[in-house]
């Protein structure tokens, strides 16, 4: 008999060879994000500091301090997406709040900050995005509570299979 593991995916019970990583049905969901290799997915992400993210944000996001938090966060998560509970493939650590919307040390409040998979976090990061553009956006982006986010954020997932 051929060694056999759990399939990755958070909940799944299925038994696979050792050599996959995924069951044929979770398989299916990663397959696009297994195709980029780490030297693509550098490229993106230097890519996007470059061109659109302001030098502020990347000097943030590239400090010693920053780093330190996320991987803490990342651990406490377990590196799963705390929205659909994906395992994540990146370390994608969020602002529940807004970063721009905080202040000094509140930007590192671990408590303000959740780990997301790449589609969570696109999903937020639209949300947010159109929220900002009606009135008073920033305002009701400030008192969004993570359990609202999630919420938002499934319920968007789900319209975004019905189609």
């Amino acid at each position: 008999m051929s060694r056999v593991h759990y399939c990755q995916q958070n909940f799944c019970r299925e038994l696979i060879p050792v050599k996959e990583r995924y069951c044929s049905e979770h398989a299916k969901l990663h397959k696009k994000y297994s195709s980029v290799t780490d030297e693509q997915r550098k490229a993106l992400y230097k890519s996007y500091n470059n061109q659109q993210r302001n030098r502020q944000a990347d000097a943030f996001y590239q400090g010693r301090r920053w780093k330190k938090v996320r991987d803490t966060v990342f651990v406490r998560d377990m590196a799963t997406c705390q929205v659909c509970g994906n395992v994540l493939q990146t370390k994608i650590v969020d602002h529940i709040v807004r970063r721009d919307l905080l202040a000094g040390l509140e930007q590192y409040d671990m408590n303000n900050l959740w780990c997301l998979c790449g589609r969570c976090h696109n999903i937020k990061t639209k949300l947010e995005q159109s929220m900002l553009a009606k009135p008073n956006g920033k305002n009701k982006l400030k008192h969004i509570s993570k359990d609202n986010w999630i919420k938002y954020i499934k319920e968007r997932m789900n319209n975004e299979n019905k189609r």
